[in-house]
């Protein structure tokens, strides 16, 4: 607790960190740690959630994800078009229910850190963890005036109330994610 990281992505990082993710694309890094990145950015979740994720978890024409184990415990969580686009484009391997599945076993993707390391690296941006993207998303939601509350349940923050397991995914927060991650 008493290491609370701050560090954001500001908007001229954002930028240098797309062109990043294109350039690494171009040269051969690897499109499922591209894609977990991208997912991150654009939806706030933790690593460990976006790596973790099965495809049976998605519902995409309700706009959320359910989770069925997080920090918090079971959450269902909103999810933009923009991120269920990266979602949507990863290939499928048979036998293996990831969404950013590992090709040589039936498990997921779990290199996520040492891609962003290099992605950063290329964009000449330093003090960047996959932290770090789950925070800028939640700033920009902040500097484009969500509430407190809107940006607890877009996170899916353990500190909401009891009446959070009752409530589904309303639009307002869904149209808050969506806005935030077409800002990024």
């Amino acid at each position: 607790a008493t290491k609370r990281r701050t560090r954001r992505l500001s908007t001229p990082e954002i930028i240098s960190l797309g062109k990043a993710l294109s350039v690494a694309e171009q040269n051969g890094e690897n499109p499922v740690a591209l894609a977990v990145v991208r997912t991150l950015l654009l939806t706030g979740y933790r690593r460990e959630e976006a790596q973790a994720m099965q495809r049976a978890w998605i519902h995409a024409d309700r706009g959320y994800v359910s989770f069925p184990d997080t920090k918090g415990g079971m959450q269902m969580r909103g999810i933009g078009k923009r991120a269920l686009d990266v979602l949507h484009a990863q290939r499928a391997i048979e036998g293996n229910p990831y969404v950013f599945p590992l090709v040589s076993t039936d498990g997921p993707f779990t290199a996520v850190k040492s891609c962003l390391a290099r992605v950063c690296h290329l964009a000449g941006i330093t003090g960047i963890t996959p932290h770090t993207l789950r925070h800028t998303f939640g700033s920009m939601a902040g500097e484009l005036g969500f509430s407190e509350l809107t940006i607890r349940a877009m996170l899916g923050h353990a500190s909401q109330n009891v009446t959070q397991g009752y409530v589904h995914i309303d639009e307002a927060v869904k149209l808050a994610i969506d806005r935030t991650s077409d800002e990024i």
